[in-house]
C-alpha cells in the first residue's frame, strides 16, 4: 500500500527521486506511471501492482429490547462471533434484556424516534446508503425519526448524536365517562412506571381510567364541550404536540380549546385554569333527532351492532355520534340514519346529535365479549371506500382480502359505502411489531373519489390505552401508514 509521488522540471528526474522516495518507506517499489504539465510523456505500467486484499472486519449492534436507548457497538473485529460478543458484553453491562440487532463488514446506521420506534440498517455501498436506508424505514413507522448512529466496519464513520432521544417515560390516563377526569406522570424510567402512577392518580377520582398515552417526547390535550376530546404526542416538541391536539379535536368539534401540555421531562407541565364543564352527555334528549335501533338496556354477544334513528329536520345531512365519549360523523338520508357500531366489553354508551342543543335518547348496550389486546377502528366522513389494514409480527396482513389471521387477529366490518366504520380485532396479541394502515381503495358505491378526512382510534389491552388519529385521504390510491405499536 505505500506509495510516492514526486514532481521535478523533467521527467528523468521525477522517475529518479519517486523511485528513490518509495524505496525510502517500502524497498519494493516500481514505476507506474509519469506525466508533465503540458501534456506529454503521459506513461502508465501494463502491469500495476495489485495490493492483497485488506483483511475482512466485522462489526456487531446490540440493544436492549425494553429500551432501545440502551444500545454497544464493536468494529475492526476478525470475525462476527467476535463482534457479537464485544458488542453484547458492553450493552449487558447497562441492561439484561440485550439482543444482537446486527452484524456485517460494510456500514450501519441507527435511527430512533420517541415511543420506542426505532430501525438499524446495514450497507455495502457505504456509510450515506446506511444513513438513508435506516431514516427511510424509521421513518415509514414514525414521523419523529432522528439519526442516531453511525459506524462502518474498518472502524471508520464513527458517529452519535449528541441529543439522543429522550429516555424519561411519561403517561396520561383518563375516565372514559368523564374526559375532565385525567391524570398524568412524567420522570419515570419505564412506560411501566409512568402508566401506572398515571392510572392511580385518576383511580383517585373514577372507577373507569384508562391509558390514552405513553409516551418519551411532549403531549398535549385538547378537549370541547359534547365529550369531544384528543390528546397527542410529539418528539418535536410541546409546539407540535399543541398544534396536534387541536387540530385532531378541532376536525371532530368547533369547540375545543387546549387543556393540558407536559414533556416526559417534566418540563412544559401546564392546565388551564378554566377546564371545560361537560353537560351533555348526562342529559336524555331533546327531540329533533332519535335512536330508534337498539333498544336500551340491550345485552350482546355481537362485537358490532347495528345503530339506527330519525331526525325531524329535512335539511339534516349528517349526525354526530357518540359512541363511549368517542365522536363520528354518520350520514343521513330522508331523514333516517344507518351504521354499524363496534363494541368494548362490558357497557357501551351511545347517544346522537344533530346540533348542541338537539340529541337523542341514550341508549346503553351490555357486551359481552371478550376484552381485546388490540382493538382498531377506521371511520371516514361521506360516501367512498376507505380499507383498513394490519401487518402482524408473523407476516400475517389482516383486510377486506383475508379477513381473518393465522393468529386471531379478524376484520368484522368491511363498508365500501361511506363513513365507515372498518373494525379489526385481536383477543390475544403475539408478542412483535404491528402496523395499521389506511388505504383509498375508491370511490363508494354511492359516489365521492376527492379528499376524504379519516379517523382511526386504537385501543390496545383491553381499552387501558387508547391512540387517536386523523388525516386526509386525496385520492384513489393513497395510502397511509397510521400507527406501528409493539407487543411484549
Amino acid at each position: 500500500g505505500r506509495s510516492s509521488i514526486s514532481w521535478r522540471d523533467t521527467v528523468a528526474a521525477a522517475e529518479s527521486a519517486v523511485i528513490e522516495s518509495c524505496r525510502a518507506t517500502g524497498g519494493d517499489c516500481q514505476l507506474e506511471m509519469t506525466f508533465c504539465a503540458d501534456g506529454s510523456n503521459r506513461w502508465t505500467t501494463e502491469t500495476p501492482i495489485v495490493p492483497p486484499p485488506p483483511p475482512e472486519v466485522w462489526a456487531a449492534f446490540a440493544s436492549s429490547t425494553s429500551d432501545s436507548g440502551t444500545w454497544s457497538r464493536s468494529w475492526s473485529k476478525s470475525s462476527q462471533q467476535d463482534a457479537e460478543s464485544v458488542a453484547l458484553a458492553g450493552c449487558r453491562e447497562n441492561a439484561t434484556d440485550c439482543g444482537i440487532r446486527g452484524a456485517f463488514t460494510g456500514c450501519a446506521a441507527y435511527a430512533r424516534a420517541p415511543g420506542g420506534v426505532w430501525s438499524f440498517s446495514q450497507r455495502g455501498a457505504g456509510v450515506d446508503a446506511a444513513k438513508a436506508a435506516v431514516l427511510a424505514s424509521c421513518g415509514d413507522r414514525s414521523g419523529d425519526c432522528q439519526l442516531e448512529m453511525t459506524f462502518c466496519a474498518d472502524g471508520s464513520n464513527r458517529w452519535k448524536t449528541d441529543n439522543p432521544v429522550a429516555n424519561a417515560w411519561a403517561a396520561f390516563a383518563s375516565s372514559t365517562s368523564d374526559p375532565g377526569t385525567w391524570s398524568r406522570s412524567w420522570s419515570k424510567s419505564s412506560q411501566q412506571d409512568a402508566e401506572s402512577v398515571a392510572l392511580a392518580g385518576c383511580e383517585e377520582n373514577a372507577t373507569d381510567c384508562g391509558i390514552r398515552g405513553a409516551f418519551t417526547g411532549c403531549a398535549a390535550y385538547a378537549r370541547a364541550p359534547g365529550g369531544v376530546w384528543s390528546f397527542t404526542q410529539r418528539g418535536a416538541g410541546v409546539d407540535a404536540a399543541r398544534v396536534a391536539a387541536l387540530a385532531s379535536c378541532g376536525n371532530r368539534s368547533g369547540d375545543c380549546q387546549l387543556e393540558m401540555t407536559f414533556c416526559a421531562d417534566g418540563s412544559n407541565r401546564w392546565k388551564t385554569d378554566n377546564p371545560i364543564v361537560v353537560e351533555r352527555e348526562t342529559r336524555n334528549g331533546t327531540g329533533g333527532v332519535t335512536l330508534t335501533e337498539p333498544r336500551s338496556g340491550l345485552v350482546t354477544s355481537d362485537r358490532v351492532i347495528p345503530v339506527a334513528g330519525e331526525v325531524t329536520d329535512p335539511r339534516a345531512e349528517r349526525i354526530t355520534l357518540v359512541v363511549n365519549g368517542e365522536e363520528r360523523q354518520v350520514s343521513v338520508e330522508n331523514g333516517r340514519f344507518r351504521t354499524m357500531v363496534p363494541l368494548v366489553r362490558g357497557q357501551n354508551s351511545i347517544q346522537a346529535f344533530l346540533s348542541s342543543t338537539a340529541f337523542s335518547n341514550r341508549v346503553t348496550v351490555e357486551a359481552n365479549v371478550a376484552s381485546a389486546d388490540i382493538w382498531i377502528q377506521l371511520t371516514w366522513d361521506g360516501p367512498a371506500d376507505i380499507d383498513l389494514h394490519l401487518y402482524l409480527p408473523n407476516g400475517d396482513h389482516v383486510y377486506f382480502d383475508d379477513e381473518v389471521s393465522s393468529a386471531g387477529a379478524e376484520l368484522d366490518v368491511d363498508n365500501t359505502v361511506r363513513d365507515g366504520p372498518e373494525h379489526i380485532t385481536m383477543t390475544r396479541a403475539i408478542r412483535g411489531e404491528y402496523r395499521v394502515v389506511v388505504h383509498y381503495y375508491g370511490r363508494g358505491e354511492f359516489g365521492g373519489g376527492g379528499q376524504v378526512p379519516w379517523q382511526v382510534l386504537v385501543r390496545l389491552e383491553g381499552g387501558r390505552v387508547a391512540e387517536r388519529f386523523s388525516g386526509v385521504l386525496n385520492r384513489p390510491g393513497d395510502e397511509t401508514v397510521v400507527y406501528t405499536f409493539f407487543f411484549r
